[in-house]
């Protein structure tokens, strides 16, 4: 069952509102190159443009109902790409439509769960760290960075970021009677500022799954309750992304002002499996490890 988005972390009181599908990502920043290497083959790295179909953008919108929309990425070139909204709303107020989360969803069916079980959905218990590898394509000149007047945000002198997100089901939420927050988890500190980013350049945010490196749906540090919450949601993944928003709120958005145009493009996604695990795959190839760079 697919359900929706919301604009929430610590202290932010909105609440999601019904949707067609769900949503989440949490982060913490990673130092493990050698692992992340070593398992490069078995990232997402959207060369196949069929995945594409399992990948998905949600754009909430303010207009009348206040839903907002599901797009799949556009797949070119070995990146997942969506266009970003653009708006003329002063910063800090209501905007039409703004970009919130960009995602993997386990919809149940034999295709996502053969190439992503494990990794990205489901159980990743046996999983260290996440990383992913994105950019902006913007109308501006190359290597430029949007200047906060060039970018909507929700709360004023607090700029938008993309940081990880995960969820399991919450049925709670499900029936529209409330939210366990244990079932949501964005990493916090881990995250890139959006203002940081300079055009057509790839950026790589890699976060460890420590539950100190996370915090939930109310904004609590996963390690408060010794990470076993944390941990819980950590078997039965249902999605997993990047997050976008500033201020109270990890997910509450951003969208390019008029006169600038562009897509959030994404590259790589994928998680990294304990030494363990790392070890047992290096054996059934061999000992060979084999990295693709990007060009």
């Amino acid at each position: 069952m697919m359900n929706v988005v919301r604009n929430k972390n610590a202290g932010d009181t909105n609440r999601r509102k019904k949707s067609t599908m769900k949503k989440t990502v949490m982060v913490v920043i990673s130092t493990c190159a050698i692992s992340l290497a070593a398992i490069s083959a078995q990232a997402e790295s959207f060369d196949d443009p069929s995945v594409a179909n399992y990948w998905y953008s949600y754009q909430q919108g303010y207009g009348p109902g206040g839903t907002g929309v599901y797009i799949n990425p556009t797949l070119s070139g070995g990146y997942a790409s969506t266009a970003l909204p653009v708006n003329g709303a002063p910063v800090g107020t209501d905007v039409s439509t703004r970009q919130n989360w960009m995602f993997v969803y386990n919809d149940g069916s034999p295709e996502v769960s053969s190439l992503y079980n494990g990794l990205l959905i489901g159980d990743l218990s046996s999983r260290t760290a996440v990383t992913a590898t994105f950019r902006f394509t913007l109308s501006t000149p190359a290597g430029s960075t949007l200047d906060p007047s060039q970018m909507w945000y929700s709360t004023p002198g607090s700029l938008p970021t993309v940081r990880f997100l995960f969820e399991a089901d919450d049925l709670a939420l499900d029936a529209g009677t409330g939210v366990d927050p244990n079932l949501h988890w964005w990493s916090n500190p881990g995250a890139v500022g959006l203002t940081t980013m300079a055009n057509g350049t790839d950026y790589t945010l890699t976060v460890n799954l420590d539950p100190a490196l996370w915090s939930n749906d109310y904004g609590a540090n996963g390690a408060l309750d010794g990470g076993v919450a944390f941990e819980n949601t950590l078997t039965n993944v249902l999605d997993f992304g990047l997050s976008f928003g500033g201020g109270s709120g990890f997910q509450n958005g951003f969208a390019l002002m008029p006169g600038v145009t562009g897509s959030f493009d994404l590259s790589e996604f994928n998680t990294v499996p304990e030494p363990t695990s790392l070890a047992l795959v290096s054996l059934a190839l061999g000992g060979l490890v084999l990295i693709r760079k990007r060009k």
